[in-house]
């Protein structure tokens, strides 16, 4: 919507994909975490599983199951991507000054170029001690 009133819609196309890769992904996920859990000696063993349980076995019904309880480890990032002023896609440079804008930074994890596969408040603080000092000096 124009209005800026109105929340996004936001979609992340989870298991959208129309070979169904996603979904066989996932399912592999919860075939190996319970062969390696499953190969821990009895006596030093973690506790029993929770979900999806150990009564759902087939592929398909692990299948059911990840449909319906697929969820999101949301860190968001990335939106404001930190690149040289003839990137085209980057919006900060490497001070987090914003290209084309006077006085204006961005210190969060939206400048990252690329998205870790880590939760990102530890590299968010380090990029805020970073950049503390010269945004201050700005």
């Amino acid at each position: 919507s124009a209005d800026p009133e109105v929340a996004p819609v936001i979609d992340h196309g989870y298991l959208s994909d129309a070979e169904q890769r996603d979904l066989e992904v996932l399912v592999d996920g919860v075939e190996i975490a319970r062969a390696v859990m499953g190969s821990a000696e009895p006596d030093r063993a973690p506790v029993a599983e929770i979900a999806p349980g150990p009564d759902v076995r087939a592929r398909a019904a692990i299948a059911d199951w990840v449909r319906r309880h697929v969820g999101i480890y949301y860190h968001p990032g990335c939106s404001c991507r930190m690149g040289s002023s003839t990137d085209p896609e980057a919006v900060v440079d490497v001070a987090g000054r914003v290209h084309g804008v006077r006085d204006l930074y961005v210190c969060d994890a939206s400048i990252f170029p690329a998205l870790m596969r880590a939760n990102t408040n530890l590299p968010t603080a380090m990029l805020a001690e970073h950049l503390a000092e010269s945004i201050g000096a700005g």
